[in-house]
């Protein structure tokens, strides 16, 4: 299940990013927490022992941020704070790809469990969006109950799916190099 200090330091450098990106294009500098966010995904990608299965899993999951996500601002469920030219704020794909970074660390324990992956998903997917509203990242021009919906059973879709394609990419539970020497 790989080491706590593996675990830790995943979830720490997770943390940072979403915060940084949140808080970020709450307070008009939507770029700056993405690119702080991706650095943090640079130094995940430095560390993890399997680089190149594990840079695949974080472009799939940058893509599905870009169609889900993308489908919610165009539809007018959710606004995201951030570059108006742009169809989606570069933070709201950072915090895609940072989500990602879990799949084989900190939530390796959904492997297999797709059932509790689709709970996890339904239940966690729309708090987290309220908590990005919570701190004006992004807005719900139509009220709150059609996107907390969508986002629910999206995310009751897509989490089973992004660890059954974890699964099939990156089998193996991640592992920090540093975690190696310390085992």
């Amino acid at each position: 299940m790989g080491s706590f200090a593996t675990r830790a330091t995943n979830y720490a450098l997770y943390q940072t990013g979403w915060f940084l990106c949140i808080i970020g294009a709450g307070n008009g500098y939507p770029n700056a927490g993405a690119l702080a966010a991706f650095v943090l995904v640079a130094a995940h990608v430095f560390l993890t022992s399997d680089r190149g299965n594990e840079i695949k899993l974080l472009l799939i999951a940058g893509a599905f941020g870009v169609v889900i996500d993308g489908f919610q601002q165009f539809s007018g469920l959710l606004h995201f704070a951030g570059d108006e030219y742009l169809p989606l704020p570069l933070w709201v794909v950072a915090i895609w790809v940072q989500f990602a970074t879990l799949l084989r660390f900190c939530l390796n324990w959904l492997q297999r469990r797709y059932l509790q992956a689709s709970v996890f998903g339904f239940l966690g997917g729309p708090l987290a969006y309220l908590a990005g509203v919570r701190f004006e990242a992004a807005t719900m021009p139509n009220g709150a109950l059609p996107p907390m919906i969508y986002i629910a059973v999206i995310w009751s879709i897509a989490l089973p799916l992004l660890v059954f394609i974890r699964e099939k990419i990156a089998p193996t539970d991640g592992v920090y190099g540093f975690a190696k020497r310390m085992d």
